[in-house]
């Protein structure tokens, strides 16, 4: 299964980096809009009260 992650300000990527796991993604500008065809988890911070950051709701 692939990690699917998106780091604001680093410490998202640094936890995922930690676990050593092989088969990740950093979700970027560049690849916000590709396909994934594969079961996923997304990891991610929240922002504010608890809100998805906009990059991980678009993907």
């Amino acid at each position: 299964m692939k990690i699917i992650y998106f780091s604001f300000t680093g410490n998202v990527r640094r936890f995922i980096k930690r676990t050593e796991l092989e088969n990740t993604l950093e979700i970027t500008a560049e690849n916000c809009m590709e396909p994934v065809n594969e079961p996923f988890i997304i990891v991610t911070g929240t922002i504010g009260f608890g809100e998805v950051p906009e990059p991980v709701q678009s993907f």
